[in-house]
């Protein structure tokens, strides 16, 4: 079976090409995000010259893990994707509190594993480590990671600001069922 994509590629396009507009829109009053981007990207980069191979690799996999998803959270952000940034936001501080306790227990066998049960105990480990070394930022790490569960892990209608959204309703489908479809839109 042969399909025609032509029609599916050009809305993928048209999207891409609306989101790079909406994109563009923002810069102007948010020019303090996309510094901070720019800044934290080109830190991350850039601030670890060397490291033991043996000792440091899960370290580096950790922080090659909260690199990425703390840029794509910083640009989610400021496409407008709250939800989409703070579920990144989650996994990169999941990744930072991971990578502080791989410099903890550097052996890089503890950190891989198939088996869930396996990952769930280093998880536990580590954030039990955490909780005893860096009980601040442990309770931080908690705060945050409770109010990202609450308030944005699921979907809601009050995860969304009620100033982007507009309602719209759609009636019956020619010669289909009687219904009615209420489509949230962002502006």
């Amino acid at each position: 079976m042969v399909y025609n994509m032509g029609r599916q590629i050009n809305s993928l396009i048209y999207l891409a090409e609306e989101e790079n507009k909406e994109l563009l829109l923002t810069f102007d009053s948010n020019t303090e995000y996309i510094s901070l981007t720019c800044k934290v990207n080109d830190y991350l980069r850039g601030y670890i010259l060397d490291f033991n191979f043996d000792q440091g690799t899960a370290f580096m996999l950790f922080l090659s893990q909260f690199r990425v998803s703390i840029i794509q959270a910083l640009l989610s952000f400021l496409r407008l994707h709250s939800i989409q940034g703070f579920m990144m936001l989650r996994h990169s501080l999941e990744a930072a509190a991971l990578g502080c306790y791989a410099l903890h227990e550097n052996n890089p066998n503890s950190f891989y594993s198939d088996e869930y049960k396996e990952l769930k105990k280093f998880n536990n480990d580590a954030y039990k480590w955490i909780q005893n070394e860096l009980p601040s930022y442990s309770d931080h790490l908690k705060y945050k990671k409770s109010l990202i569960n609450r308030i944005f892990a699921h979907t809601r209608i009050t995860s969304m600001s009620p100033a982007r959204l507009k309602w719209a309703t759609f009636g019956q489908v020619q010669n289909g069922p009687k219904f009615f479809v209420i489509l949230v839109l962002l502006k």
